[in-house]
């Protein structure tokens, strides 16, 4: 039985703008989640102006002595410090500002994210990788949002995999709880056991596909895939494995967005058959990800851009599909080449 959690009540007053632990965070990016430091670190008012101060060249004409590039070292490091603890007081002040019937849990808005992280890496000229910059900026983001609220994930599949997936997503300063199995997490996501949940897409048991429940309301409320894992090209000799992020809302516009369908069909349907047809009826960039028995039939998961109108339902009649249902919709991840 995965374990329950009791959100706390919110502070009277803004908890600490980065801390010195927080920061050494976000610049060393530790493998293992666990709560941020809190110890208190004085707050200074965002100063528009220290943003345009001209960091020391980087490059001058003519070699400098080791001790001088240590000190512009250290310099570009403290500008580093007052505008990370900037961001964090402007993330509070805007999770302020938002209508709480437009909040979403835990301040979590996966097309934001994904559009910020594209940005960075068109905007990047080096010599920084841009997917270094990415890793460095989820922390940045989840670290700015916990000053203000805690985000609680659940996560389910084999515990090598769904977690390292749900931390290099959401950063290290999450609480982190395992659920036993996929059915087990979406009801502790159902029943704001947990804000959202992360669950691999082989989690070991074939006869129970849990993207299937998404056709339906799970404990009365409607579930929704919001993210696809991993959102960063894997680094090299990392597991490849991929990862959904399941949550009670649908996830807000990135601009490069797919969808992902659950698929009914006649029963011995091949995946290209299945892909042929949805490409029949106006699909467009469909990949089959997951496929499986139902009742009387086969099921397919299956992703496909988001079209700007929805091609028509199946007619099953005069063809091999019964339905295609949208199960959710998320950013398309970042490729290596971005």
């Amino acid at each position: 039985m995965a374990a329950c959690f009791h959100r706390p009540a919110p502070p009277a007053r803004m908890r600490p703008i980065l801390s010195a632990a927080a920061l050494l965070t976000v610049l060393a990016l530790p493998v293992s989640a666990q709560e941020p430091s809190h110890i208190p670190v004085p707050v200074p008012p965002p100063d528009p102006s220290s943003a345009a101060e001209l960091i020391p060249p980087l490059a001058p004409a003519g070699p400098r002595p080791l001790a001088e590039i240590q000190g512009v070292i250290d310099t570009v490091d403290s500008q580093i410090l007052g505008l990370l603890n900037q961001r964090a007081a402007l993330t509070a002040e805007a999770l302020q500002r938002v209508e709480p019937d437009k909040a979403q849990p835990g301040g979590f808005q996966p097309g934001r994210q994904a559009a910020l992280l594209r940005r960075l890496a068109v905007d990047n000229r080096g010599p920084l990788p841009s997917t270094a910059l990415a890793r460095i900026w989820t922390e940045i983001i989840g670290a700015s949002i916990r000053v203000e609220q805690t985000l609680t994930v659940a996560f389910a599949g084999h515990e090598t995999i769904a977690a390292p997936l749900a931390v290099e997503y959401f950063g290290t300063g999450m609480t982190m709880v395992r659920a036993r199995t996929p059915d087990a997490l979406l009801e502790m996501v159902a029943t704001d056991q947990a804000h959202v949940g992360v669950v691999e897409l082989d989690s070991g048991d074939d006869s129970n596909r849990w993207w299937r429940r998404l056709l339906e309301p799970v404990n009365g409320r409607r579930l929704r895939v919001v993210a696809r894992l991993p959102f960063l090209p894997p680094a090299p000799g990392h597991v490849r494995a991929t990862g959904f992020v399941v949550a009670p809302f649908d996830a807000d516009p990135s601009g490069r967005d797919r969808l992902l369908l659950a698929v009914d069909a006649d029963s011995g349907t091949s995946a290209k058959a299945a892909g042929t047809a949805l490409g029949v009826l106006g699909w467009r960039g469909v990949s089959v990800l997951d496929q499986g028995d139902i009742d009387s039939g086969r099921g397919f998961l299956v992703e496909a851009d988001k079209p700007e109108t929805l091609p028509p339902e199946p007619d099953p009649a005069s063809g091999v599909l019964w339905r295609v249902v949208a199960v959710g919709g998320y950013a398309a991840p970042l490729t290596a080449g971005e």
